[in-house]
């Protein structure tokens, strides 16, 4: 069985005034799990909230990382009222891994440890979304720029960065990573590679966002792990992650997944159906990409969503 390390914590989320465990730590977990794959995490967590029913070392938070987040008109406004003052590290062999996730939701990881991670593996994504976090004194998330430190040691030496419309004031002036992904929420994901440029649209769907770009960024690195098919990839991406907004991948009507959760997702009358979902939401995006292309034509389809939003 392939394995993948995912270094991301657990996190409490308060939306609409329904608290919801949730983080890296979790949704990346989950296509994972679907996909046949054992992952490993290594993160936060609280001691207001039980270990999670997977593998993972957790360094042990007297409070779980905790926000509250408030969705108006598709956008999101973030409030962090709990986060750890120390940044945490782990001694790990990276060779036992075949993919790494790098995930902080609150720069919460030791950054000379985070470029070991990316030095020693040849197979990383990182998401920023992390290291652009910064608080308000109203305990508001506002975006700053990225440090120098984090592009030169982190973001630079990876295989693969992503970064949501919302992370990022303007293109950078040269991409992160060997691929640099930009998720324009239901306008789908755009991927540049050196100069070739790849867009692929995304099915528009109702429901909580909150993990989609976990679930997102583990997809495309382990179809892209399995393919090496970049297009391929972000359909498989966008397509994942439109089913998790949905909520078919998780039960969303309780406080945080147990093993019952697992051994849900796990089992054969799941997996069959979700998989016949799983291959008509791709089909329904591999339709829309051509009805889009033959509308708008191929540059100027390119044109009409470059740049960020």
């Amino acid at each position: 069985m392939k394995r993948i390390l995912i270094l991301g914590s657990m996190t409490i989320d308060e939306i609409n005034c329904i608290q919801r465990c949730g983080g890296p730590a979790l949704y990346s977990t989950l296509p994972a799990l679907l996909f046949g794959w054992q992952p490993h995490v290594i993160g936060t967590i609280g001691r207001d909230i039980s270990l999670p029913p997977f593998s993972g070392d957790f360094v042990i938070l007297s409070h779980t990382i905790r926000f509250r987040h408030q969705y108006i008109e598709g956008k999101r406004i973030s409030y962090i009222l709990s986060y750890p003052n120390e940044k945490i590290s782990a001694d790990i062999d990276t060779s036992k891994f075949d993919i790494i996730i790098v995930n902080p939701v609150f720069d919460e990881f030791d950054h000379d440890f985070l470029s070991y991670i990316v030095t020693s593996h040849n197979f990383v994504g990182v998401d920023i979304q992390g290291f652009v976090r910064q608080v308000m004194p109203s305990e508001r998330i506002s975006i700053m720029p990225l440090s120098s430190d984090v592009m030169k040691n982190i973001l630079r030496r990876a295989l693969v960065v992503k970064a949501s419309r919302e992370d990022l004031y303007h293109l950078p002036s040269e991409p992160f990573g060997e691929i640099f992904i930009i998720t324009l929420g239901d306008r789908g994901a755009k991927a540049y590679v050196g100069e070739r440029e790849v867009y692929v649209p995304v099915i528009p769907v109702t429901g909580d966002p909150t993990g989609a770009g976990d679930v997102f960024l583990t997809t495309f690195m382990i179809t892209f792990y399995e393919t090496r098919d970049l297009k391929t990839s972000l359909i498989y991406a966008n397509a994942l992650a439109s089913l998790f907004i949905e909520g078919r991948l998780i039960r969303r009507n309780k406080f945080c997944i147990d093993t019952s959760d697992i051994e849900y997702i796990l089992s054969s009358a799941f997996q069959s159906e979700f998989h016949q979902i799983f291959r008509r939401r791709i089909a329904e995006i591999r339709s829309l990409m051509m009805k889009e292309e033959k509308k708008y034509g191929f540059r100027k389809f390119e044109t009409r969503i470059n740049g960020i939003p």
